[in-house]
């Protein structure tokens, strides 16, 4: 009888644990005007994703929708010429970025996306949304990289390492750094 009870205690306290680990609040939480959704855009992942990298964001100052679905591209493995979550390269992330936040169809090559689609920016105008341009090649000004610029020197590319978010004062983009737009 005492192994039974003991079994059935067991039972139900998994069940009880698996309903806590399972159930998700829906509310928002505002500590100190900075504003973390406890989900990202009902997607189940965890929110904040952004604090990992030292970016903070107060409520109303940011675009929640370009967050989460950063949130969803992240960790997405690189591919050239590829645009989707199985696989993409930079102008891929960057143009479906675009489409799915901001309905704005982008150039699919990082050049052209430079030269059709933006108004150059000073590199200290940078808003969230900006464009942010790279060079990976002895000619500076052959630009063949592109990420999409967030807040505090951040932004979100597709690289080796796949969709990341780095920083523009890193060593590697400070050098290799081209030029800043804003999409038209």
């Amino acid at each position: 009888m005492k192994r039974s009870l003991s079994k059935c205690l067991l039972v139900v306290g998994i069940i009880m644990l698996l309903s806590l680990v399972s159930c998700r609040s829906s509310k928002k939480v505002v500590t100190d005007d900075v504003y973390f959704p406890s989900e990202d855009a009902g997607t189940g992942k965890s929110a904040g994703w952004w604090s990992r990298y030292g970016i903070v964001l107060k409520k109303g100052e940011y675009n929640e929708a370009l967050y989460a679905e950063i949130g969803e591209w992240l960790g997405v493995k690189y591919r050239y010429g590829g645009n989707t979550k199985d696989g993409t390269d930079c102008s891929g992330l960057v143009s479906q970025l675009y489409m799915k936040v901001y309905d704005k169809k982008l150039q699919r090559n990082s050049a052209r996306m430079f030269e059709k689609d933006c108004k150059e920016i000073k590199r200290k105008q940078l808003q969230e949304g900006d464009l942010v341009f790279f060079s990976s090649s002895s000619r500076k000004s052959k630009i063949n990289h592109v990420g999409l610029y967030l807040v505090d020197g951040k932004f979100v590319h597709a690289g080796s390492k796949g969709v990341v978010i780095d920083s523009l004062s890193a060593r590697y983009y400070d050098k290799h750094y081209v030029a800043s737009g804003r999409v038209k």
